[in-house]
């Protein structure tokens, strides 16, 4: 594997940064839809559909099936997307094992 350009590596942090904002948007609007009520199930519908919205454009922007080479986007998005995804796991799974140990060592002090 190459080493990253300096473009490069800030299209990537760009391209995170953007595709995870668009899950969280659409995470926090299913819940906000599903357990609000009122005006805030109306906020979360706006999340849900800004998140999607976000997340399918940036994904074509990227992509050069739809806009010809070269995309918008001058990396491979799928991919970011794919490691990603598995970097996000992997965090979340160090994180919980960390909290499990750190909880059972305070529950046996």
């Amino acid at each position: 594997m190459e080493p990253l350009d300096g473009t490069t590596t800030l299209w990537v942090f760009i391209s995170v940064v953007v595709l995870v904002m668009s899950l969280m948007l659409v995470l926090s609007g299913a819940f906000t839809v599903y357990f609000g009520s009122g005006k805030s199930r109306a906020i979360g519908a706006g999340l849900l559909v800004a998140g999607l919205l976000i997340g399918i454009l940036y994904v074509v922007a990227g992509s050069e099936r739809f806009m010809g080479d070269p995309a918008l986007i001058p990396v491979q998005t799928m991919l970011i997307i794919k490691y990603t995804v598995v970097f996000l796991t992997a965090t979340i799974i160090g994180a919980l094992a960390g909290l499990g140990i750190f909880l059972g060592a305070i529950m046996k002090a």
